[in-house]
């Protein structure tokens, strides 16, 4: 995630969706580019709106996608230059090994 895809979502759809995500008592964790433009726009937000923590990653660990997962549901946003394709997936081994992973990164990530 980055600053450059939540151009792509806009602050309107993202500040929506916080909303809706706090009603249900839901945390979100992002791992994003550790740039300053990311920084810039996450460091304000993570102040503001609760339940919601920001780490960072070098560029080269990540790819032009945005994975969201729950305990039901895997998804997989892929941006690329062209179009933007989502793959779901309900598989839990899929989904332990998503969460798996996010957790290895989420403990190598920087605080901002």
């Amino acid at each position: 995630y980055s600053k450059q895809l939540a151009n792509i979502y806009t602050a309107e759809f993202s500040n929506a969706w916080h909303i809706e995500r706090l009603k249900k008592g839901i945390d979100n964790k992002i791992i994003s580019f550790d740039d300053p433009a990311s920084k810039e726009y996450f460091g304000p937000r993570t102040k503001k709106i609760a339940l919601f923590e920001v780490r960072f990653l070098n560029k080269d660990l990540q790819g032009p996608v945005c994975v969201t997962f729950s305990e039901n549901l895997v998804v997989t946003f892929i941006y690329t230059e062209k179009e933007l394709k989502v793959i779901l997936n309900k598989n839990k081994e899929s989904i332990a090994a998503y969460r798996k992973h996010f957790e290895y990164l989420w403990m190598k990530a920087k605080k901002n």
